[in-house]
């Protein structure tokens, strides 16, 4: 399936005019994604895949908007245009659930901060009390993970979860607050 093929079925239930305008809306949100409209999503990198996938759910209008590991697998470089593209589409009003290894990325982006090991919450902040108290987070992250904020350096053995949502529309952990 093309590019183009892939963005439409995000959008599979909505008009013929919605379908139009959220295609110009992702396209200028990915431009990488409108030049290739017509290249099979298959011969893509792994960080325009991801790209994809993420315009493909966009296409749907969603108010909440879960991404579980957008950067695995990712070279260093594509995984800062990630981000970069994630923050974009937060800025766009679209809550956000992000569970990623570069936790302290994720956490740059937050809202709030839950820090997950095995499966288990073991810590769980909003973004100010979380930066405050980096060493508790780094306990939890790894050792350096501290020091990697500070070097810009977001790889960490953990999974944080890190919810960025609009001041209007807050969520705490499936409930609205």
């Amino acid at each position: 399936m093309s590019t183009l093929e892939n963005l439409l079925l995000g959008a599979y239930r909505r008009s013929r005019q919605a379908k139009e305008e959220a295609l110009e809306r992702i396209f200028g949100l990915f431009p990488r994604l409108a030049e290739r409209r017509r290249i099979q999503a298959g011969l893509m990198s792994g960080g325009e895949q991801q790209m994809l996938a993420m315009a493909r759910a966009l296409m749907g209008d969603p108010k909440l908007l879960l991404l579980d590991e957008p950067t695995v697998g990712l070279a260093p470089a594509a995984v800062s245009e990630a981000f970069r593209q994630i923050e974009k589409v937060a800025s766009m009003g679209v809550s956000l659930v992000i569970v990623d290894q570069n936790a302290m990325q994720a956490m740059r982006l937050a809202d709030d901060v839950c820090v997950v090991r095995q499966g288990q919450i073991v810590y769980r902040a909003p973004k100010e009390q979380a930066l405050t108290e980096l060493n508790v987070v780094d306990a939890h992250l790894g050792i350096g993970a501290a020091d990697a904020v500070a070097e810009g350096d977001a790889e960490s053995p953990a999974a944080a979860v890190a919810i960025a949502a609009p001041a209007r529309r807050r969520f705490a952990f499936g409930r609205r607050r």
